[in-house]
């Protein structure tokens, strides 16, 4: 009989946690003077969009709109390029977009 991952200890994740479904396009954000960080998914941006975002564009109506984007598209409730729309856009505000995604 064939062990389960649920029998090895590992978590099963939902549907929602399984990044394939919120993959994008790249998009490369400046995160210093000197260093670019590469974005693919929803999750990642999600991320760089609660903890690393330009401190006077936190409460942007764009940022607001990529956050909600990106967590619907994190859990599979949105389409991953509404979330890689808006993030672009909420980047570009911010000033933090790559010359090559602007």
């Amino acid at each position: 009989m064939p062990v389960t991952s649920r029998q090895l200890g590992a978590e099963v994740l939902p549907p929602y946690m399984n990044a394939m479904t919120q993959k994008f396009e790249p998009v490369f954000v400046r995160v210093s003077a000197v260093n670019y960080q590469v974005v693919t998914d929803a999750v990642r941006a999600t991320g760089l969009l609660l903890k690393h975002w330009p401190q006077e564009f936190v409460e942007s109506d764009l940022n607001r709109a990529a956050l909600a984007a990106c967590l619907a598209a994190w859990e599979a409730d949105g389409d991953p390029m509404d979330a890689r729309a808006a993030f672009v856009q909420a980047a570009h505000e911010a000033g933090i977009l790559a010359p090559e995604d602007d």
